[in-house]
């Protein structure tokens, strides 16, 4: 018994993305993830010591 009047309809999708677009894509989010490391490196290089590190002295 079907309780819903008509078929499935299915929604139109969006079209897939070319090779290109999906490789210029991946570059990047490569590239933006390579930056938000290289400053994250930088900024843990130049913090303070930690309170632990200066009273146990390591």
């Amino acid at each position: 018994m079907n309780l819903f009047s008509g078929g499935a309809k299915q929604p139109a999708s969006a079209p897939s993305p070319g090779i290109d677009e999906a490789r210029a894509r991946v570059d990047e989010l490569r590239r933006s993830t390579r930056l938000r490391r290289r400053a994250t490196g930088m900024l843990a290089a130049g913090s303070a010591p930690t309170a632990a590190r200066q009273v146990t002295g390591n």
